[in-house]
């Protein structure tokens, strides 16, 4: 029997804008400024869904903040109870397969993934690492600089979003590193428009911002290859930020 409690059921959350933009409580309304989706062949998003560029309109565009970060800040991985941590719960939560755990503890032994940045398919999670896909140090430059130590901890090990954290394999973890995607885009070419759009859900759902350049590659993918591509809502973050 698994040591976690069943997985979150997939359904369409409602989706809580920031602040400073928008509210909305059932379903996403493109509020986007006019100017910036005017270049996107725009054909009508799916029901509950947005636009991935008209979502990229509410990020905030500034240089990034530079020193301070510190990786342990965030606490990483946290205890989910039980012996286990946020690591087992990643591995659980995205196994197509009930996972079989070891003997003692809550070890892992079997399950059924594919790591989505290069196709890989894996039975056993020992190939497997868990990425953030805003990297800790990019979340830090991009605003959680600012954040309380609750917040910080809540980001890294926030798996009430499957879009935050993700069991992708180690050579395409490590080739990613703390890049953003103007530096850094998965090798498969199947996946560049999926990762596009989580990437900008996750900062707007946790009040980050972009880079210049960061935000010029995005706009380019939604305007091209990745047109009408569209992105579910998402719940409020775990624990409130800036």
């Amino acid at each position: 029997m698994n040591r976690f409690a069943s997985k979150a059921l997939a359904v369409v959350l409602p989706l809580v804008w920031c602040g400073a933009c928008a509210s909305v409580s059932s379903e996403f309304v493109a509020t986007a400024p006019a100017d910036a989706a005017a270049a996107v062949s725009r054909p009508a998003a799916r029901a509950g869904t947005v636009l991935a560029a008209d979502l990229l309109a509410f990020v905030v565009v500034e240089r990034e903040h530079r020193g301070g970060y510190r990786r342990e800040l965030f606490a990483y991985p946290h205890s989910t109870g039980n012996g286990c941590d946020t690591r087992d719960r990643v591995l659980e939560l995205e196994s197509s397969t009930p996972v079989r755990f070891t003997a003692s503890g809550c070890n892992i032994a079997r399950g059924t993934w594919t790591s989505v940045y290069d196709g890989v398919a894996y039975t056993s999670p020992s190939g497997l690492e868990i990425d953030h896909v805003v990297a800790l140090k990019e979340a830090w430059d991009s605003g959680a600089w600012r954040w309380s130590r609750a917040a910080l901890e809540a980001f890294a090990n926030d798996t009430t979003d499957g879009r935050t954290l993700q069991a992708v394999s180690s050579k395409s973890n490590r080739s990613k590193g703390d890049k953003d995607p103007s530096n850094w885009l998965p090798p498969s070419s199947n996946d560049v428009c999926r990762y596009a759009g989580d990437w900008v859900a996750i900062k707007v759902r946790w009040h980050l911002s972009m880079d210049p350049s960061e935000f010029g590659r995005l706009r380019n993918l939604f305007r091209g290859s990745c047109s009408g591509w569209t992105v579910q809502p998402f719940a409020r973050t775990p624990v409130p930020v800036p």
